[in-house]
């Protein structure tokens, strides 16, 4: 037996296997980061029409319970939904207005069309009227990109709802 023991040999990572694990890395996060973005913008395109939906259900439930009209307009320059007469439930003494650019992504567009008109009411019923006639169909779009979501209501106001828009459809004639 020898007196002196080998000693241990310690290894360490080589530069080429830390370039190795650093490219793998920065590949993944290629590869990741389009499809997260996506994503996200989508998951915000979607909670930008359902807010709108509840903002339209809002305001037709402020006409009904306070016996009364309540209007409804789309800005499509500001991006904004808003109601001139009927407060914001969060902020009482402040009026509607949704702001959706500020809100969620500054990519989003808004158009609107309540019988080819950006404003409308609704009566003391819930019905919703455009230039003192019961309006057929409500459309409200929010559009980023290819994608977008529509926010529909008939001349009942019974039913309010979000539905993804047909790529074919994206353009939208104000």
């Amino acid at each position: 037996m020898s007196a002196h023991a080998m000693p241990s040999r310690r290894r360490g990572v080589t530069f080429l296997e830390l370039t190795v694990v650093v490219l793998f890395v920065g590949l993944l996060a290629a590869i990741s980061t389009p499809r997260f973005a996506s994503t996200l913008q989508h998951r915000q395109l979607r909670h930008a029409a359902l807010e709108i939906a509840d903002t339209v259900r809002y305001v037709q439930s402020v006409a009904i319970t306070e016996g009364r009209t309540a209007n409804l307009t789309v800005d499509p320059e500001q991006c904004a939904v808003i109601s001139t007469n009927v407060d914001a439930s969060s902020t009482p003494g402040t009026t509607i207005q949704l702001n959706l650019r500020t809100a969620y992504d500054s990519t989003i567009n808004l158009y609107a069309s309540f019988d080819s008109r950006l404003s409308m009411v609704f009566d003391f019923d819930g019905r919703p009227i455009v230039n003192d006639q019961l309006m057929s169909m409500g459309i409200i779009r929010v559009v980023s990109g290819n994608e977008g979501y529509d926010v529909r209501f008939n001349s009942r106001g019974n039913e309010v709802i979000v539905v993804p828009t047909d790529n074919d459809v994206i353009e939208f004639l104000d």
